[in-house]
Formats: C-alpha cells, structure tokens, sequence
C-alpha cells in the first residue's frame, strides 16, 4: 500500500484516516500514513507539523496525540512511540527524493524495491549496515553504483533482479 501524505490547512475542517490497525484524526497538520509496509497489522504516523491524535482501531485501547517532528506506531492494536524519527527522510518521497539517514541496508533496499519496482538480494551480512544517502531523479543504475562504492560491493542485474555481492576485491 502506498504512503497517504495529507497537508490540512484548515484546522477547523478535521478529518480521519481510517487503515486496518489504526485511525488518525486530523487537526490541522501535514503529516505521513503508511499502512502494512512492513507487515498486516502495522500503522505508522508521522507528523511534519500541527497536531493529530492517533488511536488503534480496537475499542477502548487509548489514544496518543502527536505534534510536528513526532511519530507513532500502531502495531497489533497497541500504540508505540517511535524514538529518533528523521521526519524530512520520511517525508522526502513526497519531493521526489529518498533520503536514508544511518538506515539499515535492509531498509534502504526495500525502499529502492518499491521507488523503482525492482526485487533486490543481498547477502545476510549487508541487512543491518547502516546507510546514509539521498538520491533525487538518478537513473536506478546511478544508485546502484553509488551503494557499490558506498558498501563495498558489486551487484548484477537481470532485468528487475537485483543481487549485491560482497567484493573481494576491494
């Protein structure tokens, strides 16, 4: 499921944003919704600026209301606080960018999966590398040669496939 960004100017105008885990209230914000990315089940908000209040769809299971630079996390129908959230890394797809901010190798390919609609596979030992990037309008190859340079790898490619290989070379 794609990101929902929603930029409300008119805080007396409110609304909700209803996913499977989770419904956000808007209070005149703009903020980020991502549902399922990472799993059934899983509602995660971020908040650029203004307010909205973030309650897990069950009944009766409490709410959390967020303010600009904060973020939640609704997983499995309990409310999470999300630690040390880059909000402009977050939201920056929405200008056309991806930008990754000490983000897991892990984590960086499953955006680039999405962002260029490629499968990409990498060794076990790649998963948790911490990586810091920002690409804008580069052609897929370009980011390819830049995370080859970056991690010390080489990948192939076969049409949408996409596998990393530690270098022994280097």
């Amino acid at each position: 499921m794609k990101p929902c960004w929603v930029r409300l100017r008119d805080p007396r105008r409110s609304f909700v944003v209803r996913t499977d885990g989770a419904e956000t209230e808007v209070l005149g914000t703009t903020f980020l919704v991502q549902a399922g990315r990472d799993g059934p089940g899983l509602t995660e908000v971020v908040v650029v600026d203004g307010r909205v209040a973030v309650r897990p769809s069950a009944a009766d299971a409490g709410e959390l209301r967020l303010g600009g630079g904060e973020a939640a996390r609704v997983v499995d129908g309990r409310l999470e606080v999300m630690e040390g959230v880059d909000v402009s890394s977050r939201v920056a797809w929405v200008e056309g960018r991806l930008e990754f901010h000490r983000q897991p190798f892990s984590h960086v390919a499953a955006e680039l999966e999405r962002w260029y609609d490629v499968e990409i596979e990498y060794p076990a030992s790649l998963a948790d590398v911490a990586v810091t990037a920002a690409f804008g309008d580069e052609p897929l190859q370009s980011v390819l040669d830049a995370l080859d340079q970056l991690l010390d790898t080489r990948h192939t490619r076969d049409a949408r496939r996409i596998q990393f290989h530690l270098d022994p070379v280097r």
